[in-house]
């Protein structure tokens, strides 16, 4: 006889028996047992409606809980939440199409697909289908692969794509644009398995594990070495977070992770690596910023610039950086924004101290970063903070006139002609053309299109070269060519 033990009954059972086997019941049938149960509901539904017909109180037992309180780390809550999202997820990723059933669907479109000829050359044209031979492939791929193949044939999919005359689509595009929409699919489920709150964002710690799972499996990483996984994941680390966490809240959307530019350059090392005779391919992967090559260049200029091997770079080891154009202004301003805020994190964080006024690679990595996409309205916000030096939330003709008088001094120093300050101060407001000429802000610099030449202006004798120079260096092509 097998026993409670085996069945995984709790003692709570023996009890509830004991407790039967001494307590007296009038027999009942199924019919009186079933009238108790409807009367006990009948009432339970009128005083529901008493309660609805009763004036609204507004009591503290009538407010509705609106913050439920996080389980506790270990808890069996917790484990059971825990649980219930890997179950979740796992049943997501079940109604996804694979790769193999992707292509039977290919090949279902091609089938059911009709072809035009070119009236000159009489060459077939792209594939097309109606909405009646769209509606059959739904009903052939739900028959082959089962109701997962039923999303995606909706009539809202049809009308994304642009219609011929005869309200044919291609199904090329067609085809393209599922395989994008169950790749991101994917990619939410895998990167939602790394939520370690459950609420929609990863943390740095979530996304550093996220990114140390995925090494294994991208083919252009194949060759990355065991010593150098810690660096790579630290720099791939970084560039997602930096665009993807622009308000450095300390966590990333996985719902803006999904659409950043920066998520789709990593995964882009899920391709086999390119073929020696593939130049075009070589010559993309290396300027992948999440690329062997590239990652390797950023430590190895890190490493250049510290010149006392202490891991951490000076004013003066900075100085060089960005080829030794920054003005001194705009690097104290640098420092005293960025580097004391990332020293107060790390300290924080790490309970460790750092030498004062030193910038460790992790923030290295973040001004790189900027440096390389002024553009970017994050790293556009990165050097607006640098640039509002009394935290106003805008710019003055003071704070302007301030960061190009550094640049104006090298300017002189170089042995170039003499300009006047006001007149590249006026130039920078016509090209931001803010709201309030008294007040440029982060928004007027973002929406002016233009706010990587207001950066190279203000703080790079370099930058500011190029943009006087820009007349010349646009016709030296033309004379080339």
């Amino acid at each position: 006889m097998t026993s409670r033990r085996a069945l995984g009954v709790g003692p709570w059972v023996a009890t509830l028996c004991r407790f039967n086997s001494n307590t007296e019941h009038e027999p009942r049938d199924e019919d009186a047992i079933e009238a108790e149960v409807q009367g006990r509901l009948n009432q339970l539904l009128d005083d529901r409606k008493e309660e609805l017909r009763a004036p609204e109180t507004f009591t503290a037992q009538a407010i509705p809980a609106f913050h439920m309180q996080k389980a506790r780390p270990g808890s069996i809550a917790a484990k059971v939440s825990k649980e219930a999202k890997l179950r979740f997820l796992q049943i997501r990723h079940e109604m996804l199409l694979d790769d193999n059933e992707l292509e039977n669907l290919w090949f279902v479109l091609r089938e059911f697909a009709t072809v035009d000829e070119d009236p000159e050359t009489g060459e077939p044209l792209e594939e097309l289908v109606d909405y009646d031979r769209y509606c059959q492939i739904s009903v052939r791929c739900v028959g082959m692969l089962g109701e997962k193949a039923l999303p995606c044939f909706t009539p809202s999919t049809f009308l994304r794509f642009k219609r011929d005359s005869r309200g044919r689509i291609a199904i090329l595009p067609l085809f393209n644009y599922l395989m994008r929409k169950v790749s991101l699919q994917k990619t939410r489920i895998y990167l939602s398995y790394h939520d370690s709150t459950g609420e929609g964002n990863l943390s740095e710690t979530d996304l550093e594990s996220y990114i140390s799972l995925m090494l294994p499996s991208l083919p252009c990483l194949e060759d990355l070495e065991d010593t150098f996984k810690s660096q790579y994941t630290r720099i791939a680390l970084r560039k997602l977070v930096f665009f993807g966490d622009p308000s450095r809240r300390g966590k990333v959307k996985i719902v803006d992770l999904l659409v950043s530019r920066a998520l789709s350059e990593f995964l882009e090392l899920r391709q086999e690596l390119p073929q020696p005779e593939d130049r075009e391919r070589e010559a993309a992967l290396n300027n992948n910023w999440f690329s062997i090559a590239s990652a390797q260049r950023v430590y190895n200029l890190f490493l250049s610039l510290d010149s006392d091997m202490d891991g951490l770079l000076s004013p003066a080891e900075f100085s060089a950086c960005a080829g030794g154009g920054l003005t001194e202004v705009f690097r104290q301003a640098l420092f005293e924004e960025h580097v004391a805020a990332w020293q107060a994190k790390a300290n924080l964080t790490a309970r460790r101290k750092l030498k004062p006024e030193r910038m460790d690679f992790s923030c290295f990595l973040e001004f790189h970063i900027a440096w390389e996409n002024k553009k970017h309205p994050a790293s556009l916000a990165y050097f607006f903070k640098v640039f509002d030096r009394d935290h106003k939330g805008f710019l003055t003709p003071r704070d302007i006139f301030l960061f190009f008088r550094a640049v104006h001094t090298k300017w002189i120093e170089g042995g170039n002609y003499e300009l006047a300050i006001d007149d590249v101060k006026d130039e920078i407001y016509d090209m931001v053309n803010p709201t309030d000429i008294q007040r440029l802000t982060l928004a007027d610099l973002v929406a002016c299109k233009m706010g990587d030449t207001v950066v190279n202006i203000l703080s790079d004798i370099t930058g500011f070269w190029q943009y006087d120079s820009r007349e010349s260096l646009m016709q030296e092509p033309e004379e080339e060519s």
